[in-house]
């Protein structure tokens, strides 16, 4: 990914513990709960609210944890 640009906005209904690019267009975001993507495939224009689709929930185990992801 060579942009260095606001592509989309979206907001996750949680605190944000770790995000990565999973693929060109595809951002993977872990959350104190649960695991969400947020997709900027088809987006044609820039800064537009997108919903993020939520994957899973974490195991309670895992929830709040402070180790590595």
């Amino acid at each position: 990914m060579d942009l260095k640009e606001i592509m989309v906005n979206s907001v996750i209904p949680e605190l944000v513990k770790f995000w990565t690019w999973i693929d060109e267009s595809t951002l993977g975001v872990v959350g104190l709960a649960s695991v969400y993507h947020i997709s900027i495939k088809n987006v044609t224009q820039k800064n537009t609210l997108v919903q993020p689709e939520k994957m899973f929930d974490r195991e309670n185990s895992l929830s709040g944890n402070q180790g590595p992801v």
